[in-house]
């Protein structure tokens, strides 16, 4: 039945507690609930990351203790120091950064990036030096010393096999010098589907992006999400709080 349709008759039972109790509690449950409705939006979320233990770190918001919806304190913390995850811990424990100084620490390196950047007055060249770097230099690099490791751990599988044939071993230890290979093989092919990913959807850097990445820089005005996640692929924080930016392009790693 709707609640319009009830009909409510007051004062024909013994009350289990008082009418003051039970208003003073709906007035406690009504201040909790628009306390759990607060939400503070965090420019960085998703992108700042624990260097001790890789996990991603979480805004920690405190408010003040006199029942008010104003801030006292804001700092990032990794989630497995604060002991979030059952069994998980992180050497870095509950000690936080506070979110003004990482801000500024980002937002400084920025532009101290952009500023380095334009004063060489050399973009064009910059741009081919980045591209080549990555896609010649870097990645193939990478590629290569890895496609290496392959082959020469698939050598040894094979070795492994003709030992056990020739009874240069016994079957217990081919099996486990087996998986050992394998599992060292199945990490190589690994990495190189990954590398091989990643130099396929990489956006490429011209000259035309470039400017715009730079113009949106130094227009920014404190922290903007849609412009630092176009440069920077994430922000660590270690056990000292120091901030290690890594960014999506090596020109800006300059600051």
């Amino acid at each position: 039945m709707p609640q319009d349709e009830w009909k409510i008759v007051y004062n024909t039972h013994e009350p289990i507690i008082s009418e003051d109790v039970f208003n003073r509690v709906q007035s406690l449950r009504q201040m909790n609930k628009k306390t759990k409705k607060i939400k503070y939006e965090w420019e960085l979320n998703g992108m700042v990351k624990c260097k001790e233990c890789g996990s991603k770190m979480t805004m920690r918001v405190e408010y003040k203790k006199n029942n008010s919806d104003e801030i006292a304190s804001k700092r990032v913390c990794c989630l497995n120091g604060m002991k979030k995850y059952k069994g998980k811990e992180c050497i870095k424990g509950s000690r936080g950064l506070n979110e003004d100084i990482l801000n500024n620490i980002i937002y400084e390196n920025m532009k101290n990036a952009v500023k380095e950047l334009i004063d060489k007055g050399k973009i064009k060249e910059q741009v081919r030096m980045e591209n080549y770097e990555f896609l010649h230099k870097n990645m193939d690099n990478s590629m290569e010393l890895l496609k290496n490791e392959l082959k020469n751990t698939e050598d040894e599988m094979e070795q492994l096999y003709y030992d056990l044939k020739e009874n240069l071993i016994d079957e217990r230890d081919y099996k486990k010098f087996y998986q050992d290979k394998l599992n060292q093989r199945n990490r190589i092919e690994k990495e190189l589907h990954l590398l091989e990913k990643e130099k396929e959807t990489r956006p490429v850097l011209n000259e035309e992006k470039l400017n715009e990445i730079i113009k949106n820089i130094m227009k920014m005005k404190g922290i903007q999400k849609d412009i630092i996640s176009d440069i920077i692929q994430d922000i660590q924080i270690d056990k000292d709080n120091n901030v290690e930016i890594n960014y999506k392009y090596n020109i800006f790693n300059i600051a």
